[in-house]
C-alpha cells in the first residue's frame, strides 16, 4: 500500500503542494510545490488486532480524527495513508 502510494505522489504533483495566504489579498492563495517527502511520512500502518470488536468502530474513528488534525493546507501535508490491520 504505501508503495503504490510513493508512486502515485512522485506521479502528482498537486499532492505536494502548500498554500498560502497572499499578504496583499485574504482572498487569494500562494501556491508551492513542495519538495517530494519520505514515504513514512504519510504511510502508516496501525494494527488492531488486539482491540475488542465491541470498541473497533469507536478506535478507528478517534485514530482517523487524530490523523485529520494533522493535515494542513499550509504546511503541505494534504494527504496521509493509513491501514488498519
Amino acid at each position: 500500500l504505501c508503495k503504490t502510494f510513493d508512486i502515485i505522489l512522485a506521479h502528482h504533483d498537486t499532492l505536494r503542494i502548500r498554500y498560502s495566504p497572499n499578504n496583499d489579498n485574504e482572498v487569494s492563495w500562494n501556491q508551492e510545490y513542495l519538495d517530494r517527502v519520505s514515504i513514512k511520512q504519510i504511510c502508516s500502518c496501525i494494527d488492531l488486532s488486539k482491540i475488542e470488536i465491541g470498541t473497533l468502530n469507536i478506535k478507528i474513528k478517534q485514530i482517523a480524527n487524530e490523523v485529520q488534525r494533522t493535515l494542513n493546507i499550509q504546511e503541505g501535508r494534504l494527504l496521509k495513508v493509513v491501514l488498519f490491520n
